[in-house]
C-alpha cells in the first residue's frame, strides 16, 4: 500500500490524470500482479484519475510489444466500469477486454475499472454501495477526447436503477429497467432474468397441467434471489388466471426451523410445491417429506437454481452426513430443479486464459458487443459515442459469440433459456430433461429423455375425494347426503302421484257397467226432464 500512496502523491505533485498500465499475468510475478490489482482498486490513485490497463503474458513467444506501448494512443478507449462479485465476474470481465483489444487494437482500446473491492464479494453486501460508487466515477473522473464509459451493474439490486441514465451498459434484471422510456441506454444482458424464469414456470405448470401451487419462501436479507422469485410469483395471475397460489414464509437464520409445520401447510393446501430456498436448505426439506410420506407419487417439488457460483452452490443428494440415505435418494425422484441454461464452453485460450486469473466459477456473457462493434465501427464508429443508438442494434438479435447464442429481445432484454434437471436415480446425478425456449416460449422435452417419476406418470396435481388436506370428507359427505335424501323424496313424490294417476285411470276402465247420474236423464220433449 506504501507503493500505492507514494504513485498517488507523484500524481498529485504533477497534476497527471492518466495511468496506463501494462500488466504481466505471468504466474510467477505474483508481486507485480499485486501493484496493478492495487492500482485498479476504486480511487486507489484518487477520484479523478484515469487508470487504464492491458493485459499480457511474457511467457508467451507472440508478445507483441510494440502493439502494447502503441494501445495508450489508440483512437477510441473504452472503460467498462464493474460492479459485480470481485471473484466470480471481474475475471470474466478482464478476458472479454482482452479478447476485444487483441481484435480491434488500434482502432478500439478497452481498459477495466473495478469499482468494487473484493471484500464485497455478494450482491447483498454492495448493494447499498454499488449507486454512490458508479456515480463518483461518472461525475469526478474527466474521460479522455473520444473516451467511452460503460457500466455493467449487478443483477440484485435496486439501487442500479439510479445509475441506468446515466451511462451505456447492462444493468440488472428489475423488470422496470425494461422501460427504456426512462432507460434508453440500458441493456439486460444477465445470464439470469427473473422475467424469463416466471415465463418458464408459467409454461411449465401449463404443460403438466398442474393448477394448485403452495410456496414456501425463505425470507432471509442474504437470499435476495429466492425473495425475488416468490415475490414475482405472488404477483395476482402472474401464473395464469387458472393458478391458485397459497404461500409460507420463514427465517433460515432463525434458531429453529420448523420444517415439519411448514410442509405440513404446503400438503394441506397443494400437492405442487415451490421451495424457494438454498439448495442445501431444499435437501433437508426434501428428505423431511420422506420421512413425513409427503414425497408419493401425488406429490412434486420444484425448486429453482441459477447458476454454480459460490453463492448458489449446486443440488447435490449425497452431502457427506447423516441423510447420505435412501431417503434423501428417493425424496430426489420428484424433484425438478428450475434453472438457467449454462452449457456453455469458452474456446481454450479465453478458458486458460480466464481460469489462470481465477480458480472460481464464472458466466462469460459479454462477447454480444462483438457484432455490434463491427457494425458501428464499419460505420466510422459514430455509433460507439452515442449509447442510445448503440444500444438499440441490440435489440432483437440473437447473437453467436464463444459459448453460444445470446437472444436480445426487442425492448433490449437479454432472455435467457431455461433448462428443467431431474435426478436420474441409476447415474444419481441432476440431468437436463425439459428445456423451455425464451424465444418460443415453448417447453419441450431434452433428446427424448424419460423423467423417472416413482409412479411412472407425474402428479396430477388435483386433489382427492376428501380434498388436499384430507378432512374435506365429513362435511362434503354430509352436504351430499342431504342432497340425495331431498332427491330421493322429490322422485318418490313424483312416483306415487304417477302410480295414483295410472290407477285411477284403469279402474274407471274395469267399471263399465257402473251408470252415472248423467246416464239416468230421461227426455219425453224439450220442456220437461224426468230424473230417476
Amino acid at each position: 500500500m506504501e507503493l500505492v500512496h507514494g504513485l498517488r502523491a507523484l500524481l498529485a505533485a504533477h497534476k497527471w490524470t492518466t495511468v496506463f498500465l501494462i500488466w504481466e499475468d505471468r504466474g510467477d510475478v505474483a508481486y507485480y500482479r499485486a501493484i496493478c490489482r492495487n492500482f485498479q482498486t476504486s480511487e486507489a490513485l484518487r477520484a479523478e484519475v484515469e487508470v487504464i490497463s492491458v493485459i499480457f503474458n511474457s511467457a508467451s513467444p507472440a508478445t507483441d510489444f510494440a502493439g502494447l506501448l502503441g494501445q495508450a494512443s489508440a483512437a477510441s478507449r473504452v472503460t467498462v466500469v464493474g460492479s459485480y462479485p470481485y471473484l466470480t465476474t471481474v475475471p470474466a470481465i478482464e478476458a472479454a477486454a482482452e479478447l476485444v483489444n487483441r481484435k480491434y487494437f488500434p482502432y478500439l482500446s478497452v481498459n477495466i475499472s473495478v469499482l468494487i473491492t473484493p471484500q464485497f464479494y455478494d450482491c447483498d453486501l454492495y448493494a447499498d454501495n454499488v449507486a454512490n460508487l458508479a456515480a463518483r466515477n461518472f461525475y469526478k473522473r474527466t474521460l479522455s477526447t473520444n473516451a467511452i464509459q460503460v457500466f455493467i451493474g449487478p443483477t440484485c439490486v435496486p439501487e442500479a436503477l439510479n445509475v441506468a441514465t446515466l451511462m451505456s451498459g447492462s444493468v440488472g434484471t428489475d423488470s422496470r429497467l425494461s422501460n427504456k422510456r426512462a432507460f434508453p441506454t440500458t441493456i439486460t444482458s444477465s445470464a439470469t432474468h427473473h422475467t424469463v424464469l416466471v415465463q418458464g414456470f408459467r409454461a411449465l405448470l401449463a404443460t403438466y397441467n398442474w393448477t394448485t401451487l403452495f410456496l414456501i419462501c425463505d425470507d432471509h436479507g442474504d437470499v435476495s434471489y429466492y425473495r425475488a422469485i416468490c415475490r414475482n410469483l405472488q404477483i395476482p395471475q402472474a401464473l395464469g388466471a387458472a393458478v391458485r397460489v397459497k404461500s409460507v414464509t420463514f427465517d433460515s437464520a432463525s434458531s429453529g426451523i420448523n420444517v415439519g409445520a411448514l410442509l405440513g401447510q404446503a400438503a394441506a393446501a397443494s400437492r405442487v410445491v415451490f421451495l424457494s430456498m438454498q439448495m442445501p436448505l431444499t435437501r433437508r426439506f426434501l428428505v423431511h417429506a420422506k420421512r413425513s410420506n409427503m414425497v408419493t407419487s401425488d406429490y412434486v417439488y420444484i425448486c429453482s437454481w441459477p447458476g454454480l457460483s459460490p453463492s448458489f452452490p449446486e443440488m447435490r443428494w449425497r452431502m457427506g452426513d447423516d441423510n447420505d440415505t435412501d431417503d434423501a435418494s428417493e425424496a430426489f425422484r420428484q424433484l425438478f430443479i428450475v434453472s438457467f441454461d449454462s452449457n456453455r464452453r469458452l474456446p481454450q485460450e479465453d478458458e486458460i486464459f480466464t481460469r489462470r486469473r481465477s480458480s472460481i466459477a464464472y458466466n462469460y456473457t459479454y462477447g454480444e458487443t462483438e457484432q455490434v462493434l463491427n457494425e458501428s465501427l464499419s460505420q466510422g464508429g459514430g455509433d460507439l459515442t452515442d449509447a442510445q443508438t448503440l444500444t438499440r442494434r441490440f435489440f432483437n438479435r440473437t447473437f453467436t459469440v464463444p459459448t453460444g447464442s445470446v437472444y436480445i429481445n426487442e425492448n433490449g432484454d437479454r432472455f435467457p433459456n431455461l433448462a428443467v434437471l431431474h435426478f436420474d436415480p441409476q447415474t444419481e446425478s441432476a440431468e437436463a430433461v425439459l428445456k423451455y425456449e425464451a424465444a418460443t416460449m415453448v417447453v419441450s422435452a431434452v433428446n427424448d429423455t424419460v423423467i423417472r417419476w416413482i409412479s411412472g406418470q407425474p402428479p396430477s396435481g388435483m386433489p382427492g375425494k376428501c380434498g388436499f388436506d384430507g378432512k374435506s370428507c365429513g362435511d362434503g359427505g354430509s352436504l351430499v347426503d342431504l342432497w340425495a335424501a331431498l332427491g330421493t323424496i322429490i322422485v318418490l313424490l313424483f312416483g306415487v302421484l304417477t302410480f295414483r294417476r295410472v290407477l285411477e285411470y284403469a279402474t274407471t276402465l274395469d267399471r263399465w257397467w257402473l251408470l252415472t247420474e248423467q246416464d239416468l236423464v230421461a227426455r219425453i220433449h224439450n220442456s220437461i226432464v224426468y230424473v230417476y
